[in-house]
């Protein structure tokens, strides 16, 4: 009797745990062709807080290598093969699009790649079905505090808020 109560206990404080898991997502970053060898940076520096912010909110997060084929993002699939390998249920597709050149910052030397338009898409991994595409246009917003790094963190911390809406829509089967 005492090992059923036990048992009982213990499966009733596992089932919210279990319950309470996140959703499996698979992060993709693209980046265009033209970018500069910066750019990589830039492009790790977003990558890095889309996946901390997916698993801060309790999510199942992986990655795939940066794709320097940003002309591919406008093909409907990719990126989707890659995530169903993983197990993912959701695929967070992000084009990042830079100009050609490097920009400098004279005051501190530093050398980073001008980002001019962030585009993503969510993806329902299981039946290919494209929840939301969005774009943001970089070159719009102002930086007081001059750290490019730093700056490229806003708009990806808007990726991964406004993904997460999407995501918790679809799963209460569209509802808003």
């Amino acid at each position: 009797m005492h090992s059923r109560i036990v048992s009982l206990v213990v499966a009733m404080c596992c089932i919210p745990v279990i319950c309470a898991l996140g959703a499996t997502v698979t992060v993709s970053v693209v980046q265009n062709e033209k970018a500069p060898e910066v750019a990589l940076e830039m492009s790790r520096t977003v990558e890095d807080e889309l996946l901390g912010q997916f698993f801060d909110l309790g999510h199942i997060v992986s990655n795939s290598d940066i794709s320097f084929k940003g002309s591919l993002f406008s093909q409907k699939n990719f990126g989707i093969k890659e995530a169903a390998f993983g197990m993912a249920d959701y695929l967070v597709l992000v084009l990042l699009s830079y100009g050609p050149g490097e920009r400098k910052n004279d005051e501190t030397g530093m050398i980073y790649a001008e980002l001019q338009k962030l585009s993503w898409r969510v993806v329902q991994v299981q039946d290919s079905a494209i929840l939301d595409e969005k774009t943001i246009e970089y070159t719009d917003k102002t930086v007081k505090d001059f750290d490019p790094y730093a700056a490229v963190r806003v708009p990806a911390r808007q990726i991964a808020s406004d993904s997460i809406s999407i995501m918790e829509r679809n799963s209460q089967g569209g509802k808003r």
